[in-house]
């Protein structure tokens, strides 16, 4: 048996290998998802939770074809468009990727293996958050972690800024346009960016 034939009886016999798996559920990973089923690429989403920060706002209204739309509306609509396609999507967190006989091999929180030819990472980001009681709670209404998303939100209201970094400047610059009066609120004696 030639060693290429050999190796693919021993992977099959352990696993489904997938062209493509793209670990990230968020927006970028569901669209690679998309664009990859479309050229006909077999692949498979893993992700701790479907639409990463986009399923935590309340509002969106920057996204094309949507004037406005809740997060969850739209992850739901981008999760129907990816299994519309045949891509197959695992809710669970990514602990390991090895390579292994030329294959990557993705291993979950809870011991589970994935087989793929090449793996896309597609991982986004995580808000820094303040870790002040009740936080999460009034996310959406009256905390923000986006200037350039949200800003519309706050015209004509007072606002603060958490935080001294360039990011944080850029944010209290882009809201001084929109908001009636803005603070900047950072720790030591000056700004850092």
């Amino acid at each position: 048996m030639p060693q290429k034939d050999k190796f693919k009886k021993i992977i099959m016999s352990s696993g489904k290998i997938y062209d493509l798996i793209i670990v990230g559920s968020g927006p970028a990973g569901l669209t690679a998802s998309i664009y990859a089923s479309r050229f006909k690429v077999n692949n498979l989403v893993i992700g701790r939770a479907l639409g990463g920060l986009a399923f935590e706002a309340h509002k969106i209204c920057n996204f094309p074809s949507e004037s406005e739309i809740k997060g969850i509306d739209l992850v739901n609509k981008m999760q129907e468009h990816v299994k519309s396609l045949g891509a197959e999507i695992a809710l669970n967190e990514v602990v390991g990727v090895k390579k292994e006989n030329n294959k990557f091999k993705i291993i979950t929180q809870n011991n589970k293996e994935f087989f793929g030819q090449t793996i896309l990472l597609a991982t986004g980001t995580e808000h820094r958050k303040l870790d002040f009681p009740e936080e999460d709670k009034f996310l959406g209404r009256g905390i923000s972690y986006c200037a350039t998303c949200d800003a519309m939100f706050y015209r004509n209201k007072t606002v603060a800024v958490i935080g001294g970094s360039n990011s944080a400047n850029t944010a209290s610059l882009y809201l001084a346009e929109v908001a009636n009066k803005v603070y900047q609120i950072y720790r030591g004696d000056k700004l850092r960016g």
